[in-house]
């Protein structure tokens, strides 16, 4: 009881090094260099407790700054991110009583995020690219939310409200004289449209055991819950989840979850003004990349599994998932409805591109099996063997030529190229790979432990940009081969309540890609301490 009072603060400088895959020895800007990365962050936490209450609040500041690259496989020499991160929170939480309690919760968040690219050295060290760009992004977020709980002897319900505002703003200028003597200059704002949203939210949720009804019921319980949203742009949603389970015999559960959620489109699919005119004096559709329109992407998900232990010595889970998610927001380009596919961007003389959009355009389906089997040989040896196999497809729905929001457009797909006279299906995925891991702890003596660890990363899909995929180009898809990492580290506790960790990370030093076109880690080395007194 009393007061409390907490403050860290944590510094993390990194010399990084090439990010991109380098396949060329020729490339047009300047030979690769290594992309730094810095990390302040500061932590605040007070508060009291005592009486029944716990009351706090907390301050934290980050700022991150980095330097990245262009694309995959382009290295960019001056291209800088700054990320900074204001919060500040309130908590109260007051016990009645054994059985009821009350707890609120007050956020507020602020983020910036400043994206310079200067002009980048081409390869004969001499001379630049002649392209600058400065885009500013700020977000904010304040929420509050009220709960109450009541634990009676077979049952717990917790119930509250919820209200959330959301702000955000950018401003995106660039110039190139590239191509000189073409010069272009684009500056963007959302300053006069001022995007913003507020949520507020009704829910309650609840955990019922079988002996409400009888003993006989002793082995079986329901967890379900249900939340109602409304939104000042999507209106009224809800959501809700049901789980029972059944304990079978003394160590096995069998359960099922089903689940309705939904995601609002973000403020920035919503309000981005970005539009186009045509080159060639044919008037544009005035549509917007930003779709006010947009409808909330329902996903419905599913799992059905089977746990427990045998023996004193096994434990094992065994599930299957499906979810699937209906008004698929997407990225497409629309071009003119009155020139045949074949002819698009054919003609030097006619413009027939009209801008792109955000809209309401598919269905995503996931499904696959998840298990791990833990087995204990005894006090000093252990391993477990976990895994998770995952298949998908994308079905998109063809475009309705009488749709308000494509202005009797034809509709291309940024994601794979396709025109969407037709249905479309993409099978598989991207960078949903199929995984699986391996555990082994052994404990020598009492104060020493090692652990080894293998994990399988299968093969998946992946995306890039190719420019061969219509006038404009789009997204194409490649096949990543699988890999596997090895890792092994020690701990050691010592009598005088100091512990120090020695670790080895891709212990094999293997070259691999988790990302097409961007590099990762080789082997690395860390070492860590910690004293409690």
């Amino acid at each position: 009881q009393g007061i409390y009072f907490n403050a860290a603060g944590n510094i993390f400088s990194c010399n990084g090094f090439n990010a991109t895959v380098d396949t060329v020895t020729t490339t047009r800007v300047k030979s690769p260099d290594v992309d730094p990365f810095l990390k302040r962050e500061v932590n605040i936490t007070s508060g009291y407790e005592g009486n029944g209450y716990d009351a706090g609040l907390f301050l934290r500041y980050s700022n991150n700054n980095t330097s990245i690259d262009q694309k995959a496989f382009t290295d960019d020499d001056n291209y800088r991110i700054n990320f900074i991160r204001r919060m500040a929170g309130v908590q109260l939480n007051k016990k009645f009583s054994d059985k009821f309690e009350m707890k609120f919760a007050g956020n507020w968040t602020e983020t910036n995020r400043n994206d310079l690219n200067d002009s980048s050295l081409l390869n004969d060290g001499k001379h630049y690219d002649r392209s600058y760009s400065k885009e500013k992004y700020w977000g904010e977020q304040l929420s509050g939310e009220l709960t109450a709980t009541y634990t009676a002897l077979h049952y717990n319900l917790t119930g509250g409200i919820a209200s959330v505002q959301e702000r955000m703003n950018q401003d995106i200028y660039i110039y190139s004289a590239a191509y000189d003597p073409f010069i272009y200059e684009s500056h963007t704002s959302l300053d006069s449209i001022n995007p913003m949203f507020n949520t507020k939210s009704i829910f309650i949720h609840g955990i019922f055991e079988g002996d409400m009804i009888s003993s006989k019921w002793h082995d079986f319980k329901l967890m379900g819950g249900f939340r109602f949203q409304t939104n000042t742009i999507f209106g009224n949603n809800w959501a809700f989840d049901i789980n029972p389970s059944f304990v079978l015999g003394e160590h096995s559960l069998l359960y099922f979850s089903f689940a309705e959620g939904f995601t609002n489109p973000s403020l920035y699919q919503i309000y981005a003004t970005d539009t186009y005119v045509p080159w060639d004096g044919q008037p544009g559709t005035n549509l917007s990349l930003g779709n006010r329109g947009l409808k909330t992407e329902i996903t419905a998900s599913s799992e059905l599994g089977l746990k427990g232990s045998f023996d004193e010595k096994w434990d094992y889970q065994f599930s299957i998932f499906h979810s699937n998610t209906k008004n698929f927001i997407d990225f497409i380009y629309l071009w003119d409805k009155n020139i045949p596919v074949a002819q698009i961007g054919t003609d030097p003389n006619r413009d027939d591109f009209r801008g792109y959009r955000y809209l309401n355009i598919g269905q995503q389906v996931a499904f696959g099996t998840e298990f791990y089997v833990a087995r204990k040989f005894n006090d000093k040896f252990k391993v477990r063997v976990s895994g998770c196999l995952v298949n998908g497809y994308i079905n998109y729905l063809q475009a309705n030529a009488s749709d308000p929001s494509l202005a009797g457009t034809q509709v291309q797909l940024y994601a794979n190229g396709s025109y969407l006279n037709e249905n479309v299906s993409t099978k598989g995925l991207i960078r949903r790979p199929s995984t699986m891991e391996m555990m082994l702890n052994y404990i020598p003596v009492k104060s020493t432990g090692i652990r080894f660890d293998l994990r399988y990363i299968g093969p998946r899909y992946d995306a890039y940009y190719d420019n061969l995929l219509g006038p404009m180009g789009a997204l194409n898809r490649t096949r990543m081969k699988g890999y596997t990492l090895a890792g092994l580290s020690v701990s050691h506790n010592f009598k005088n309540a100091l512990r120090m960790q020695l670790g080895i990370e891709n212990l094999f030093n293997l070259k691999y890609q988790e990302i097409l076109g961007f590099a990762t880690r080789g082997i690395g080395l860390h070492w860590a301490f910690s004293y409690n007194f």
